[in-house]
C-alpha cells in the first residue's frame, strides 16, 4: 500500500498542473473514489489521474460483480458512489463513460440474478436528466437504452416485485429514449412491448395503466420514430385499455352481486384511470400519419362502445364528449372534407362544357371523420337517460346533433337534361 500510495501521489502530483475539462473530471471523479474509501474504511489516495480513475470505475464493477453474495451489504456504498459519479460528470470521457458503464452492468446482472431487483432497477434514474448532466445523459441514451432493453427482454418477470419509484424509473428511461434517437426509440418499444404483455405483469395489473399510459405517450410525441413503430404504439395503448376494461367488468360484476345492480366508478377512477387513456388515444387521431389516424380513431370509437363503461359517472361522460371525442370528430370531418375538394378533378374541355368529377373516396361509411362521430351519436344515446340531468346537457345534445348531420354524406341534385 505504501508503494502504491507514493507511485500514485507521483500521478496526482504531475496532473496537478493540468487544467481543462479532463483535469476538471479527474478530480471530481476523485473525489468519488475518497468518499467511497471513506465509507469503507479504506485509507485512500489523495487525488487520482484520469486513467487510474477509469481502472479504478472498471476494477470496482468487478469487485461488486464477485461479490454478488454479498450484494445487500456492498449497496448502500456502491449506490452513493454511483449516485455521486453520475451526478459530478460533465464530459463524457474515459473515466465517465466506465462509471456509467459500471452501473449499467451491476444493475443488469443484479435483475438477473433476482438480486435487490427494485434497487438495481432504480439506478437507471441516475443516467438520466435531471440527475445526470443532460448532455451527458443525451449521448448515453444509446447505450442506457439497450442495457434496459438486455435487463428486460431476459427478466421480465422479475419486474413484477418492482415498487411506484423503481416503475418511474423503468417509464422515465423508456421516454427518455423514445424522444432521443431512431435506435432508442425502437428499444424502448421494444422494452414496452415485452413488459406489458409479459404474462405474470398482466396477471397481477402491473404495471398501472396509468404509469404504463406515460410511455405509450410517449412515442405520439416523439419525432424520431417512424409510421409502424407509431402504429405499434397504438396497439399497446389498445393492450392497456383493454385491461382497465376488464377491471371495469370485474368492478360492474362485483356491485350487481352486492346490490342487484350496477355501481358507478368512483370520480377518482374516472379521472385517474379512464380519462388520460381517452386523452391518450386523442393524441394518436390527430396525429399527421392517416394509418396512425386511423388507429387511434377506431380505438377511441371501441372505448366509447364499450359496454363496460357503463359504470363511469355521468359528469365524465360529458367531459370526454365535449373535451376529447367532438373536438377529434370535428377535426377528422375537416380532413375528410379536404380530402374529398382534393378527390374533385376538372375534366378539360372548353368552358362552356366545363364538367366537375368527383372521384369515390376511399373508406365511404368507414372514413375516420363518420366512425368518431357515429361512435359519439350513440354513446350519447346509450347514456342519454344519466346525462340529461348534467347542467351541459343541452349545448352537448346540440353539438351531438350539429356533427351528426355533418357526418351525413351530401345528396347531389342530378343534372338538368341539356336542351
Amino acid at each position: 500500500p505504501a508503494a502504491a500510495a507514493t507511485s500514485a501521489n507521483a500521478e496526482a502530483d504531475e496532473d496537478e498542473g493540468g487544467g481543462g475539462a479532463e483535469g476538471a473530471e479527474a478530480r471530481r471523479g476523485a473525489e468519488a473514489f475518497l468518499k467511497l474509501c471513506e465509507a469503507t474504511g479504506i485509507q485512500a489516495l489523495p487525488r487520482l489521474s484520469n486513467p487510474s480513475l477509469a481502472l479504478a470505475e472498471v476494477l470496482l464493477a468487478e469487485v461488486v460483480l464477485r461479490n454478488r453474495d454479498r450484494a445487500a451489504r456492498l449497496w448502500p456504498c456502491i449506490a452513493e458512489h454511483y449516485k455521486y459519479r453520475t451526478r459530478v460528470a460533465h464530459d463524457l470521457n474515459f473515466a465517465a463513460e466506465k462509471a456509467f458503464t459500471g452501473l449499467l452492468r451491476i444493475a443488469h446482472r443484479f435483475v438477473s440474478r433476482d438480486l435487490l431487483v427494485d434497487e438495481a432497477v432504480q439506478s437507471f434514474a441516475w443516467v438520466l436528466a435531471p440527475h445526470a448532466d443532460r448532455g451527458l445523459a443525451a449521448a448515453l441514451v444509446d447505450h442506457s437504452a439497450a442495457a434496459l432493453w438486455l435487463t428486460v427482454s431476459g427478466n421480465a418477470s422479475a419486474f413484477a416485485q418492482l415498487s411506484g419509484g423503481a416503475w418511474r424509473a423503468v417509464v422515465d428511461a423508456l421516454r427518455a429514449a423514445a424522444v432521443a434517437t431512431p435506435h432508442a426509440a425502437r428499444r424502448a418499444f421494444e422494452c414496452l412491448h415485452l413488459l406489458l404483455n409479459e404474462p405474470k405483469l398482466k396477471r397481477e395489473g402491473v404495471p398501472a395503466s396509468g404509469v404504463a399510459l406515460k410511455a405509450v405517450l410517449a412515442f405520439a410525441e416523439s419525432a424520431v420514430v417512424d409510421e409502424q413503430l407509431l402504429v405499434g404504439a397504438v396497439a399497446l395503448l389498445e393492450l392497456l385499455y383493454d385491461g382497465l376494461s376488464e377491471d371495469f367488468g370485474a368492478r360492474l360484476e362485483a356491485g350487481r352481486k352486492a346490490t342487484g345492480s350496477a355501481r358507478e366508478f368512483s370520480a377518482e377512477v374516472c379521472a385517474n384511470e379512464w380519462m388520460p387513456q381517452l386523452r391518450g388515444m386523442a393524441l394518436f387521431c390527430r396525429h399527421g400519419s392517416d394509418a396512425v389516424r386511423r388507429r387511434g380513431v377506431a380505438l377511441l370509437a371501441k372505448a366509447l362502445l364499450d359496454p363496460r363503461v357503463e359504470g363511469v359517472q355521468a359528469a365524465f361522460v360529458v367531459t370526454a364528449l365535449r373535451e376529447v371525442v367532438l373536438p377529434v370528430s370535428r377535426h377528422q370531418l375537416q380532413v375528410d372534407a379536404d380530402r374529398a375538394a382534393a378527390n374533385v378533378v376538372r375534366a378539360e374541355g372548353p368552358e362552356e362544357d366545363f364538367e366537375i368529377v368527383e372521384m369515390p373516396l376511399a373508406g365511404g361509411e368507414d372514413a375516420a371523420g363518420v366512425v368518431i362521430t357515429n361512435a359519439a351519436v350513440q354513446c350519447f344515446h346509450r347514456r342519454g337517460a344519466a346525462l340529461q340531468m348534467h347542467p351541459d346537457f343541452g349545448d352537448l345534445a346540440l353539438d351531438i346533433e350539429v356533427l351528426r348531420k355533418s357526418a351525413q354524406p351530401k345528396r347531389t341534385e342530378e343534372a338538368a337534361p341539356a336542351p
